[in-house]
């Protein structure tokens, strides 16, 4: 019921500010304009986490299913340590580009399946319990 109220509240502060500025020579003009804006700004706020959050969600999840769709048709990412195939490709090396882009590198480590990660965290804890050197 809030959403609802919400497109209400921000159609008719709408229609106000048209109606001061055409109607009443601009009378009020930025009172029902800043009114106007707070009605805005709740609106986008409550958007995530009500009902009209599916007009931005809806065609997003269409994309994440063809980007998958790809995924699958494509090659699959190889771990350098075992050998196994892990993921799709594409979003191995799409992950690595946004990775690089935001500024973290975790070099070879990115090429690891999540099975071979877990395995170095295991050997290379017990590397310094036995005072050994790391394993990377």
């Amino acid at each position: 019921m809030i959403p609802l109220v919400l497109l209400f509240a921000v159609s008719i502060t709408g229609l106000m500010i048209t109606a001061s500025y055409k109607l009443m020579g601009g009378a009020h003009f930025s009172f029902i304009s800043l009114l106007h804006a707070f009605t805005v700004i709740i609106l986008l706020l409550w958007m995530p986490f009500g009902k009209l959050f599916h007009v931005i969600q809806r065609p997003a999840q269409l994309g994440v299913a063809y980007y998958k769709e790809a995924g699958i048709e494509g090659p699959k990412a190889v771990c350098i340590r075992s050998g196994d195939e892990y993921q799709s490709k594409l979003h191995h090396d799409d992950l690595v580009e946004v990775m690089k882009e935001v500024g973290v590198d975790f070099g070879d480590h990115q090429n690891l399946s999540p099975a071979e990660k877990r395995k170095l965290i295991a050997i290379n804890q017990l590397a310094v319990m036995e005072d050994r050197s790391f394993v990377g």
